[in-house]
């Protein structure tokens, strides 16, 4: 019975060193670092034109086989080098918001029907029409308005013959970006960084949590589950601030403290969004 008590006693210690709710710089994995941590980036798109209704044309037969990704594109974290994402943005339209955008699909064939994915649906009102231009082909117009300053991705995929939402193998497809009304600066705020190991019998999972501040239009973090990569929005109020708990990895059939790091990805400005490492002071 003592020896059993004495293993507990030791094990709830160690739970507890290794909880590392220490301040930290999550870029160096440094423990020296006062908190709060600010990061700020300059984003005025000097040399980008803003653009009145802009139109986007794509021909069907030219697009790849990427409608399945493009299916996801609520969840797209980044397009840079070394994304996960196995398609790339075509084009980003930068508009003001009193401005609308229109994506065009030409040369439809008749009974496939195009359908959109878009991150954040109540950012823009939609209107889709179908021009026929021959009893055997017709074009998709999509007119995009927004409703307010935002930043985010549309997916654009053919569906398989019929009615449903079924995306065949080699269904076309392709994603675009927007940004109306981009920030000039975009900040970032950690007041606190805390990781959480959990070890339990063929169990692992590890937790950060995150509490701050910052002006984008919208926030993004990484997980990784079980090896598979996730990305979820970090809610904010309006007034920017954030105060989360995310379960980053687990591990089935492993009792170990985990070492994964995450990313944050800010949306505000044109191009990609701005990611910053979260390193685990473990990594």
């Amino acid at each position: 019975m003592k020896k059993s008590f004495t293993l507990l006693a030791f094990s709830i210690l160690c739970l507890m060193m290794f909880r590392c709710n220490k301040n930290f710089d999550p870029l160096s994995g440094s423990s020296d670092s006062e908190l709060p941590l600010t990061y700020t980036y300059d984003t005025s798109a000097d040399n980008v034109t803003v653009l009145s209704s802009p139109l986007f044309i794509a021909d069907r037969d030219t697009l790849g086989e990427n409608g399945g990704a493009s299916s996801y594109a609520n969840d797209l974290f980044e397009f840079s080098n070394g994304s996960y994402w196995d398609t790339s943005v075509r084009k980003e339209f930068l508009i003001h918001q009193t401005d609308s955008f229109r994506v065009r699909i030409q040369n439809c064939p008749v009974g496939k029907a195009w359908n959109f994915c878009i991150d954040s649906v109540d950012q823009v009102t939609v209107h889709k029409a179908i021009i026929p231009v021959s009893a055997s082909m017709y074009d998709c117009l999509y007119t995009f308005k927004p409703t307010r300053a935002c930043k985010g991705y549309i997916g654009f995929y053919e569906l398989a013959e019929g009615s449903g939402h079924t995306i065949s193998s080699n269904s076309p497809g392709f994603i675009i970006g927007y940004t109306a009304d981009y920030l000039e600066e975009m900040f970032i705020r950690f007041d606190k960084i805390d990781w959480t190991y959990n070890l339990e019998e063929n169990w692992s999972d590890l937790a950060v949590s995150l509490k701050g501040q910052s002006n984008a239009m919208k926030l993004k973090i990484e997980s990784y589950g079980d090896g598979i990569l996730s990305v979820h929005p970090i809610p904010m109020d309006s007034q920017g601030n954030f105060d989360i708990t995310r379960t980053i990895s687990f591990r089935y059939g492993v009792s170990d403290y985990l070492k994964t790091n995450t990313r944050i990805a800010l949306y505000g400005t044109a191009g990609p969004p701005k990611i910053i490492l979260i390193r685990n002071p473990l990594s």
